[in-house]
């Protein structure tokens, strides 16, 4: 995660993205809702969360239906096939040149780091807390990462800005 959610306006947190009772990304942001983006511009990244308890694993289970690769990549394809609207009730507007961004903040386990690996194809990052995959086919770059990592980068991030406060 970096600084591109500092542009965003629109946040939602575990809602139907279309009013009923069906799939809720735990945050997606659209420059407002539970998708990250700028303006309703085609061209504006589209950024998807999910989030899994910490000590969990049990997602990676092949009759699990939560799976977060796959409901990021769900979300994804829904948004592309025009299925949710603008807060505003307007059409958002993607096009096959908009970028995607998911990111899935869970334990890394053993078991999910076998999972990433041997059965997602997921390359780790260099520091093992966490790791990347790139979807062509539907413009979706996808990080997964532990908690420890989300903790240790936001410290470093912002680790100038507590010395210059004295905390």
């Amino acid at each position: 995660m970096d600084e591109r959610l500092n542009f965003t306006t629109w946040v939602s947190s575990d809602l139907p993205l279309d009013g009923r009772n069906t799939d809720r990304p735990d945050l997606l942001v659209y420059n407002k809702r539970v998708l990250f983006r700028g303006d309703n511009e085609a061209s504006n990244p589209i950024t998807i969360f999910e989030f899994k308890k910490p000590l969990r694993d049990d997602f990676v289970n092949p009759s699990s239906r939560e799976d977060p690769v796959q409901q990021i990549v769900r979300y994804v394809n829904d948004i592309r096939d025009g299925k949710f609207k603008t807060p505003e009730g307007r059409k958002m507007l993607v096009a096959e040149s908009t970028p995607f961004y998911g990111y899935v903040v869970c334990d890394l386990t053993p078991k999910v780091e076998t999972w990433l690996e041997r059965e997602k194809n997921f390359t780790p990052m260099p520091d093992r807390l966490g790791w990347f995959h790139w979807m062509g086919n539907i413009n979706l770059y996808v990080e997964v990462m532990s908690w420890d990592k989300v903790l240790k980068d936001a410290k470093m991030r912002n680790q100038i800005f507590f010395q210059k406060l004295g905390i």
